[in-house]
Formats: C-alpha cells, sequence, structure tokens
C-alpha cells in the first residue's frame, strides 16, 4: 500500500457542491467516492440527506451510503473504523479513494487520526523524541522507528517528524503499529464561499426542490416506523413534523428548515476554517461549474504527480 497511498477529499458546508464535484473528479482521474456524511449512512433516508441518486452518481462507485438502518447508532469509532476498511480496499486496487462529505467530526477522525487513536501520550517519552530530532535531525529519528518496526508494517514518511514521533510513542506504549496508523495520507480541498448570501440561496434553493420531490412523504413514512435518537437528527425531518401533526403551515416549516439548514452550514463552516493549511475553493468565484472541476482537477492531478 505504500506505492499508492494517496487519499484525496472534498469537504465543505451543505449545498457546496460537493457530491457532484466528487463524481466529476473521480471520472477524470478514476477514482471511488468514500462518503463521510453521518446521515447518509442510513437506508432509505434519501431526500433529507441529499442522497446522491443512481443517475447523479454516473456510474463512479459510491461506498458507506445507505448501509445502516435507521433503527441503529453509528458512532465515530464505527465511522473511523469502517471508512479506513474501505479506504485501504481502495487503494489495493490502485484505484484513487476520494472523501466527500461535510460531518466535521467524521473526517477529523480519518484526517487527524492520531487524536483518535487509543495509545497514550507519554509527555516526557515524547520531549526525549523531539529532543533527538533537534539534535539528530529527521533521518536518525526514522531509523531508530525502522529497527522497533520489527513486523515491517511502517508507513510512515521519513520525513515526517511528527507522524514518526507519534508511530514511536505507539509501539512505546505497547501497542501494534499497524492497527493505529491508516497508511495513507490525505489531501483535502475545502469547498467555500466568498459571500455567504451565494451559500444560502442555494441551501433555500435546495430545500425547495427537496419539498417538491417527495420530503413530506419521506418524512411521513419514517416517523411512522421509527424512533432512533440518532437518525432524527437528520435536519429536515424534525421541521417537517409539526406540518404532519398539524400545528404548524407548510410554508412555516419550510422556513425553519432553510433557516435551520443555513446555521447548519455556519457551523460547517466554523468546523472546517479550523484547518488552516487546507486548499479553498471559492465556489461564487467561477463562473461555471465546469471551471470549478478543472482547478480542482489539476490541483489533484499535480498531487498525484508528485514523488
Amino acid at each position: 500500500m505504500a506505492e499508492f497511498n494517496k487519499v484525496f477529499a472534498i469537504i465543505g458546508p451543505t449545498a457546496s457542491g460537493k457530491t457532484a464535484l466528487g463524481v466529476e473528479l473521480c471520472r477524470n482521474i478514476s477514482g471511488e467516492v468514500v462518503s463521510c456524511d453521518s446521515m447518509q449512512i442510513y437506508k432509505a433516508m434519501d431526500i433529507a440527506t441529499a442522497k446522491p441518486s443512481p443517475e447523479e452518481m454516473k456510474g463512479i462507485k459510491h461506498h458507506l451510503i445507505g448501509f445502516v438502518d435507521k433503527s441503529e447508532s453509528f458512532s465515530v469509532s464505527c465511522y473511523q473504523k469502517t471508512s479506513i476498511s474501505c479506504i485501504k480496499d481502495i487503494l489495493q486496487k490502485k484505484v484513487v479513494p476520494v472523501i466527500v462529505g461535510g460531518t466535521g467530526l467524521y473526517f477529523d477522525s480519518l484526517y487527524n487520526y492520531d487524536k483518535y487513536s487509543f495509545a497514550r501520550f507519554d509527555s516526557e517519552y515524547r520531549c526525549y523524541l523531539e529532543d533527538l530530532a533537534e539534535k539528530h535531525g529527521a533521518e536518525f529519528l526514522y531509523n531508530l522507528l525502522c529497527d522497533k518496526d520489527i513486523d515491517n508494517k511502517l508507513t510512515v514518511n521519513k520525513n515526517d517528524v511528527k507522524r514518526i514521533i507519534r508511530a514511536l510513542e505507539i509501539i512505546h506504549n505497547g501497542y501494534d503499529l499497524n492497527d493505529t496508523n491508516p497508511g495513507f495520507d490525505i489531501t483535502p480541498v475545502l469547498l467555500d464561499v466568498k459571500n455567504r448570501d451565494f451559500l444560502y440561496k442555494r441551501i433555500n434553493d435546495r430545500v425547495d426542490r427537496m419539498l417538491e420531490n417527495g420530503l413530506i412523504d419521506e418524512a411521513k413514512e419514517y416517523y411512522l416506523t421509527y424512533s432512533s435518537e440518532t437518525s432524527t437528527q437528520a435536519i429536515g425531518y424534525k421541521e417537517i413534523k409539526p406540518y404532519l401533526d398539524g400545528i404548524m403551515p407548510l410554508d412555516e416549516c419550510a422556513e425553519n428548515l432553510k433557516k435551520a439548514t443555513r446555521n447548519y452550514a455556519k457551523r460547517q463552516l466554523s468546523w472546517f476554517h479550523r484547518y488552516k493549511s487546507i486548499k479553498t475553493f471559492h465556489i461564487d468565484e467561477y463562473a461555471c461549474f465546469d471551471y470549478l472541476v478543472s482547478a480542482v482537477t489539476e490541483y489533484f492531478t499535480g498531487v498525484l504527480n508528485e514523488k
């Protein structure tokens, strides 16, 4: 896997065009989509979660969509384990995994994997390793790790001091390096906007399409059958429920849904803006979608061609 370990990610707020962009990118670079959406994992919750249709997928294989029953809960830990296994399977085929979604915690469990591992931190040992790196350089530390990685499971870049130190910590604490290192690096891009009103209009238009495409019937069917605390968190059902209960007119529920979705987009952007070094594409700066596709494809193609 070390020979082919490029993993890409397209993250951003709802209604920013991640799904369509992910599909076009996969068509251009021979990739497969790995969903990073905490609600699209559920079966039959299609309209409320903006789950891509077969037509929208355009023949591109999508993973981790609609595979969990609506009555079940699914934790970040479950997502991390399932998605890593999926990504490794895709890499084995010499295909590029493209993570697509807007669930910040799910993405963080992959991008900042070390924060979610069970290996304990040892501040004294870390200081010792950092001192070695400062005195002798990354290569010295890397060779030390190679000596300790007796099972030849090493996938850490020899110049990545931070990852080398973390791997040495994992071994120092008695953990299997292969079980605490995903074995791949993620290069993400963030879809953002210069003008929030541009995104909010897209959100409002999406809600109108959801209602036209049958959101009310989907919500009604859901509440007749399920009451899972996890899946009912999906924006779209709880805002429509007052209409189903006959206590609020549909237009008012629709406005509440638009507002809730806009607020969710704000929270998503606040989360993703923490990643200061991620390449950002402002979707409202492109005259058309094709120009955005070309720009993102060019960026990722450059990453693929790096030695």
